[in-house]
């Protein structure tokens, strides 16, 4: 790492120490600022009330999973929990605890525990690969991760200087179809694993996965910040549960 680098990132680090931007004055805004990535489709329109039609193989592998659990009930619970969240990822988008109905709640549990044994299984697939936001592994695991999510989430893929995986984390939870994101907190981060690449990506709860205005500023906000820090910012991918929105392929990064 040459000198200037390295300066470059010791500065970032004792401003997340100090409470201070040692950052260049012009990027000092960009750091400290909450920035705002949100869904702009979300609430848009009436409210109308959910038409959904049960889809067989949905409700088939909702009985095939809770079955060892919950024997003989198993394909009741599994329509109940499907016709009451109106699809798949409505229910696994449920938190169990806020379920009033006890085999609804545990049907969902089951379902959630069975999602978390996949998300693990596609993110054991990202451990030494190269990071690229054309990588199916990488984008079925997004999906997994946060595409079903309720309320939008940030999420950031750590990577070196030849591209490979370090580590990954949601870094922000928004409440409802926004989320807030300091750019200081996800650049101490990456400093602190020494990562030189990094791969961003959000859910928007609509299901509609096309940038807002707030998603195309804070993104390039946040390459600004990381062009001075020579951190690459590979993509910026929205998901959902069954679509990706490449931010570079769109020419939007």
């Amino acid at each position: 790492m040459d000198r200037r680098l390295a300066d470059r990132r010791r500065a970032g680090a004792r401003g997340k120490k100090s409470g201070r931007c040692d950052f260049a004055p012009c990027l000092c805004d960009n750091v400290l600022r909450p920035l705002v990535f949100s869904d702009r489709l979300a609430g848009s329109g009436p409210s109308l009330p959910l038409q959904t039609v049960t889809n067989p193989r949905h409700l088939q592998i909702v009985a095939n999973v809770i079955a060892p659990f919950l024997g003989d009930r198993a394909a009741v619970l599994a329509g109940r929990l499907i016709d009451h969240f109106g699809g798949l990822n409505g229910a696994l988008a449920q938190e169990p605890g806020t379920i009033y109905d006890p085999d609804l709640a545990e049907a969902c549990r089951l379902l959630r525990a069975a999602r978390a044994l996949f998300v693990s299984s596609a993110q054991e697939r990202l451990q030494g690969a190269d990071v690229r936001s054309d990588d199916r592994d990488v984008v079925e695991y997004l999906q997994l991760s946060i595409g079903s999510a309720r309320h939008e989430q940030l999420h950031v893929i750590y990577a070196d200087h030849c591209g490979q995986y370090l580590r990954d984390e949601i870094i922000a939870h928004g409440a409802g179809r926004r989320v807030r994101i300091s750019a200081r907190t996800l650049f101490h981060h990456a400093l602190n694993l020494g990562a030189n690449r990094l791969l961003l990506s959000h859910n928007h709860p609509s299901g509609r996965c096309e940038p807002s205005e707030d998603d195309t500023a804070t993104t390039e906000r946040l390459r600004s910040v990381a062009d001075y820090l020579e951190i690459e910012v590979i993509d910026h991918l929205i998901v959902t549960s069954s679509q990706a929105f490449s931010m570079r392929a769109g020419r939007l990064l």
